[in-house]
C-alpha cells in the first residue's frame, strides 16, 4: 500500500521535557485495523473530527502505536499494538465507510537507550521502553530482537530464546527447532500450552521436536537410541529409525513407566517391551497386532532404568512410533 507518511511534533515539556517527534503513516480511506489481541483496545475518543487529530490524540497516549478514525460517528479508537500486530480490513466496494488507519512507523532509532542506565522518575518516561531496576528495557510482554522491542512470538514461530516466545501461554523457544513451542511435557491446544500429564507424572511428549532429526541424548532426561522424531496427522511422535531394536534409558537413577502411546504400520507382528535395571530384566511384555493399531498401553513398571522396544518377524521397514510416555521419578 501506498501510503503517505507524516512526522507528528508534539511540544511535551510536561512528559519529556523535550520535543517529542513522532513518525507516523495514514492510510488511505476504506481501511480499518483489528488487532491480533482485542484486549489491545485503549481507549476510544469521541472528539476526534479528522484523522490528524486522531493521530494526535495517539501522540499524547504514550501506550498507543495504532489508530482507527471513522469519521461517520467521529470515533477515533486508540490501541496498544504496532499495525503489524494485527491486519488491515478492506471494506466492501459497496460500503460508504470512509475509515483510515494511522500508526507509528517502527524505527531501531526508538531504542538506542536500550540496557542503558535510567532513573525512574517522573521525567523518565519513555514512549517504546521502561525503566525497570535502573535499566532500560522491552515493556511487558516485548522482547528486543537486536534492533526492536518486538511483541512475543506465539506457537511455532522463530525464536532465539526464551524471551521471545509468549511465556503467559507457556512456550519456550526450543532448542532443537528454534521456535516457540510447548515443553515436553506439554500439548498446544490451539491456544496455549497445557499439561499432558496426569498429576504427579512426568511426560515426554516430542511435541517440541522438529522432524527427522535423531531424539539427542537427554531429551525428557534420556538416552535414545535408533529413534528420530517423526510426524504423521500433524502429531510428533518418536520412531524406530531403522529396523533394529529401539530403547530409552533414564539418564540418572531409575523410574516407574505408567503408560505410553505405541503405534504400530504392520498386517502381523509382535511387539514386545522390556524393562530393565542395570541389565537385569524386570518386566516384559508383548502383544500380538492382526492390523495396524493405535494403542495406549498401562505399565506400572517400577524401578527400571530403560526401556527396549522389539518386534518379530523383523518388519521390511520400520513400523513402531512412540508417544505420550508418563514416568514417575
Amino acid at each position: 500500500m501506498n501510503f503517505a507518511a507524516i512526522l507528528i511534533v508534539l511540544l511535551s515539556t510536561v512528559i519529556h521535557g523535550n520535543i517529542d517527534k513522532v513518525p507516523f503513516e495514514i492510510s488511505p480511506v476504506g481501511l480499518q485495523f483489528i488487532p491480533t489481541d482485542t484486549n489491545d483496545l485503549l481507549t476510544i475518543e469521541n472528539d476526534a473530527n479528522t484523522i490528524m487529530r486522531c493521530v494526535a490524540q495517539c501522540v499524547k497516549n504514550i501506550a498507543c502505536r495504532t489508530v482507527n478514525f471513522d469519521p461517520s460517528i467521529n470515533q477515533c479508537s486508540l490501541f496498544t499494538s504496532w499495525s503489524f500486530e494485527g491486519i488491515f480490513y478492506s471494506s466492501s466496494p459497496s460500503s460508504s465507510s470512509r475509515s483510515q488507519i494511522g500508526y507509528i512507523i517502527q524505527q531501531p532509532v526508538f531504542y538506542t537507550s536500550y540496557h542503558q542506565p535510567c532513573i525512574l522518575s517522573f521525567n523518565s518516561i519513555n514512549r517504546y521502553l521502561q525503566c525497570v531496576n535502573g535499566t532500560w528495557i522491552c515493556p511487558d510482554q516485548y522482547f528486543f530482537n537486536g534492533s526492536v522491542c518486538e511483541y512475543w512470538r506465539s506457537f511455532n514461530q522463530l525464536c532465539q530464546t526464551d524471551e521471545w516466545c509468549d511465556s503467559s501461554k507457556y512456550l519456550t523457544c526450543s532448542t532443537f527447532s528454534n521456535t516457540c513451542q510447548c515443553n515436553s511435557s506439554m500439548l498446544w491446544n490451539g491456544s496455549q500450552c497445557i499439561s499432558a500429564c496426569p498429576p504427579g507424572q512426568t511426560g515426554v511428549t516430542f511435541n517440541d521436536l522438529p522432524t527427522s532429526i535423531i531424539i539427542p541424548s537427554g531429551y525428557g532426561g534420556f538416552q535414545w537410541s535408533n529413534m528420530n522424531a517423526c510426524t504423521l496427522y500433524s502429531d510428533q511422535r518418536a520412531c524406530n529409525i531403522n529396523l533394529n531394536s529401539t530403547s530409552f534409558t533414564r539418564i540418572n537413577g531409575t523410574f516407574t513407566l505408567n503408560t505410553l502411546v505405541v503405534y504400530v504400520y504392520s498386517s502381523s507382528v509382535n511387539v514386545t517391551f522390556i524393562g530393565s535395571n542395570m541389565g537385569m530384566i524386570m518386566q516384559s511384555y508383548t502383544f500380538a497386532l492382526s492390523n495396524a493399531y493405535i494403542w495406549p498401553l498401562i505399565f506400572n513398571w517400577a524401578n527400571i532404568d530403560t526401556i527396549i522396544v522389539e518386534s518379530s518377524p523383523q518388519p521390511q521397514i520400520p513400523i513402531i512410533n512412540i508417544d505420550n510416555i508418563y514416568i514417575t521419578v
